[in-house]
């Protein structure tokens, strides 16, 4: 997810998350798919992609932004390819990384 830290605050098209410690700058915020949660809310993010896989249903989203995500779900979910959701983040631990001064 790119976004700016400034005063130790990350802002992106998802909000606003702390980030203490890091300097003011342009970066990528990283989130594990097992992070993201699906809610019961109709939302801007695509499913494109539903994939079975051994202990979980994995679910590729992309927003009209272009941003895309990976989110595991149960396997019994009910999701489909083409259905609008919402999603979440469940951990407030996020993975910051300087984006290069290309990108």
């Amino acid at each position: 997810l790119p976004g700016k830290i400034k005063n130790e605050q990350f802002s992106s098209v998802m909000g606003d998350f702390a980030a203490p410690s890091f300097a003011d700058g342009n970066y990528i915020m990283m989130k594990r798919p097992n992070e993201i949660v699906i809610t019961h809310q109709p939302g801007n993010w695509e499913i494109t992609d539903r994939i079975l896989q051994t202990s979980h249903l994995r679910l590729d989203l992309k927003h009209p932004d272009g941003l895309e995500w990976t989110a595991y779900v149960e396997q019994e979910a009910m999701y489909q390819v083409g259905d609008k959701v919402d999603i979440e983040f469940i951990n407030q631990k996020n993975w910051y990384y300087p984006m290069s001064r290309e990108g």
